[in-house]
């Protein structure tokens, strides 16, 4: 039994570590090393033990379905891991109902606003929290406005609320995108 489980656990990690790495001779090397093994450890066993092979023909087979199996579900493990299956999960607005952007612009700005903060490392707490001081700040120019207008400024010099031609993206120059994780088998 606890050869099947040690097969089990061994052929899970190799299977795995093979599904993860992004080059293809790790894969190649492992598969080979592992039939490389498997042919001289039964090739030594069968020579050096000719009378107990018969006793032991069922526990090699159950080992080598063992195996295949367990190298199999840790390769398509692997693999999906390698793929992004562990990435972070759908993001949501920074904002709420109540204090959502006044335009489609501002809107779509702070979308790529917090996908560029995001690819920074900025979590999704931070980023909502950079947004409150946006909301904070928008009420004081609503009543900067409110002020300018009652006193009669020309409509071209009034403060604006949110300035197209400057979005806050842009602040922050070009990120790039956060390169996908390596798996744990890759070697850079």
């Amino acid at each position: 039994m606890w050869l099947l489980i040690g097969y089990l656990s061994i052929s899970l990690t190799l299977g795995f570590l093979l599904g993860s790495s992004n080059t293809p001779v790790i894969g190649v090397f492992i598969t080979g090393f592992l039939a490389l093994v498997g042919t001289v450890v039964g090739a030594k066993y069968l020579f050096d033990f000719p009378d107990s092979q018969q006793n032991l023909m069922p526990i090699v087979g159950k080992s080598l379905f063992v195996l295949s199996l367990g190298v199999a579900s840790g390769t398509i493990a692997g693999e999906k891991y390698r793929n992004g299956i562990h990435d972070r999960g759908s993001r949501s607005f920074p904002w709420s109902k109540d204090n959502a952007p006044t335009t489609t612009h501002e809107a779509i700005d702070w979308i790529a606003l917090s996908e560029k903060l995001s690819n920074l490392g900025y979590s999704q707490s931070a980023i909502i929290e950079l947004y409150r001081i946006r909301v904070v700040e928008r009420k004081e120019l609503s009543e900067l406005i409110r002020k300018e207008t009652a006193k009669g400024v020309d409509p071209f010099n009034i403060t604006k609320l949110y300035d197209s031609t400057n979005p806050f993206n842009t602040m922050l120059g070009t990120v790039e995108a956060e390169e996908r994780v390596r798996g744990p088998a890759s070697i850079e």
